[in-house]
């Protein structure tokens, strides 16, 4: 009986020590960003030290955060920096009154086509085929106009601005109890407690049901959150809306082209642009129905603004 309860324990203290692993995690962006921030951040060759946004990505936040009318005290925790992807990054959690980081692209400091060019060589060492035609659609996806630009800044304020981590961390802390609940339930009404053995696979089992559970819901909520993001976005204007819908256009053809031109790429992304997803897990929402669903948004946006002249007529 001793050896069956000391197993059966073990199997709880392992639960207990995913459960603090998981909140561990979900927390780690939100309670020290600026440490994860060093994983993501661009770093100045002189001084060392993550780059700050230069004077008109300032702007273009300053402009985004007006748009919105963004409460001061929200403002005042939100902190910007340049990080060294192609695409922005969040961390942190609004809701919670934390510290929270926006990783601006390096690529937002190119303003033109010429500046793209004086930055090819450190791109060229990247060992991509700049020199073949389809470049040009690449190039396109990472030399963003303004709008473009005020609109992934809204994207990201989205997702700070949602209950992103705390419905995660639900989740997981929900379905992890669950399983092990569940399972002491059963194997006392059966009375397995004196069969190690049964009270092993039911532990496992259930925990295994429960991992399967959180990943269906994990990924269904983290598709609605990328549409609640570009939705926060796209409604702010006409103008972002459009952009939105031509960034994704440009991602799109890009991927297209990376597909192409990098071998292995073709694993990546589909015929279409999207990114390949497994056969069980979609953990985004496609990138031709994000670019679709703002379309929509801009659609309804024109739509209503024709028929407030008309009624001014």
């Amino acid at each position: 009986m001793s050896s069956g309860l000391g197993y059966g324990l073990g199997w709880q203290i392992a639960g207990t020590v995913a459960i603090a692993a998981a909140t561990g995690y979900s927390l780690l962006p939100v309670t020290l960003p600026k440490f994860t921030k060093r994983f993501y951040a661009k770093y100045s060759k002189e001084t060392n030290e993550p780059l700050p946004i230069d004077d008109g990505d300032l702007q273009l936040v300053a402009s985004v955060l007006n748009k919105l009318n963004f409460p001061e005290h929200k403002s005042a925790k939100l902190d910007f920096y340049v990080t060294d992807t192609f695409y922005p990054r969040h961390q942190g959690c609004l809701p919670l009154d934390c510290f929270s980081l926006i990783g601006i692209p390096f690529t937002f400091k190119w303003k033109s086509a010429d500046d793209f060019e004086a930055a090819k060589g450190d791109l060229i060492k990247r060992n991509f085929p700049w020199e073949e035609p389809l470049a040009s659609k690449v190039a396109s996806a990472l030399l963003l106009t303004d709008s473009e630009k005020e609109f992934l800044i809204a994207q990201q304020l989205g997702y700070l601005d949602s209950q992103q981590v705390i419905v995660n961390l639900f989740f997981q802390v929900f379905f992890i109890v669950s399983s092990f609940i569940a399972a002491h339930l059963y194997n006392y009404r059966k009375g397995s407690k004196r069969n190690q053995t049964a009270m092993g696979v039911t532990y496992l089992t259930s925990s295994l049901v429960a991992y399967l559970c959180y990943v269906v819901i994990s990924d269904s909520y983290n598709c609605y959150l990328d549409q609640y993001a570009d939705k926060y976005a796209a409604t702010i204007s006409p103008e972002l809306s459009q952009a939105g819908c031509e960034y994704y256009n440009k991602i799109l053809e890009s991927n297209k082209a990376l597909r192409v031109l990098v071998p292995g790429f073709d694993k990546k992304f589909t015929a279409y642009g999207n990114e390949t997803t497994g056969m069980l897990r979609t953990k985004t929402l496609p990138l031709i129905s994000r670019r679709d669903f703002i379309q929509k948004i801009h659609d309804k946006q024109l739509e209503n603004l024709n028929k407030s002249k008309e009624s001014q007529v």
